[in-house]
């Protein structure tokens, strides 16, 4: 084969260039992976069923054709704030994992006023979302993942038991407890 033969091997770009085969196989298991990991750092369904409360909150009387009642009611301008809070909550879940407990309790409050003031609860429905949505967010917690680098103790000599570690001892003598030098059993003085 000829250097200028577009067929070479040397012509070839490597498997690794944007736009090669093997590059189209590899990228939606990488950003799979992404969006795996992206969804387990923060609470997402909390922020999702918070975010799905607020939608029916706000969307339940324009679908049930309820509108010129709503807005005849003094009560029609909390409906609109508080579903678009609990929409801003849901949406503050995902970017503000840091702050969860804080928004889930707000979550849960404006669900428990949106009884009152959302007809009630958009009908119940987006309360139970927003209580569900909110304890959710308040329990969720970021999972640690243990470092693979880090590997257990191969050492097949188990410390005898009648000796004493080194911090057992230290602790010991912390707490004023004296140190034997030998293990003592009940029977024994």
């Amino acid at each position: 084969m000829n250097a200028s033969d577009p067929a070479s091997p040397a012509n070839r770009p490597p498997a690794t260039e944007p736009g090669t085969r093997s590059d189209r196989t590899t990228r939606p298991r990488n950003a799979g992976r992404a969006v795996r990991s992206w969804l387990r750092s923060r609470p997402f369904w909390g922020g999702l069923f918070t975010l799905l409360a607020g939608v029916e909150q706000i969307t339940a009387p324009f679908t049930l054709r309820g509108l010129p009642l709503v807005i005849q009611s003094p009560q029609a301008g909390l409906t609109s704030v508080i579903a678009i809070t609990m929409i801003i909550l849901g949406v503050l879940l995902w970017l503000q994992p840091a702050q969860r407990v804080f928004l889930g309790v707000v979550a849960i409050l404006l669900s428990i006023a949106s009884i009152v003031y959302a007809n009630m609860g958009g009908f119940l429905l987006g309360m139970l979302l927003g209580l569900l949505g909110g304890a959710l967010s308040a329990a969720w917690a970021p999972t640690h993942r243990p470092d693979r680098s880090l590997k257990p103790s191969t050492d097949p000599s188990p410390e005898p038991s009648s000796e004493r570690s080194a911090s057992a001892i230290a602790d010991h003598h912390r707490h004023g407890v004296p140190h034997s030098s030998r293990s003592t059993t009940p029977g024994e003085t």
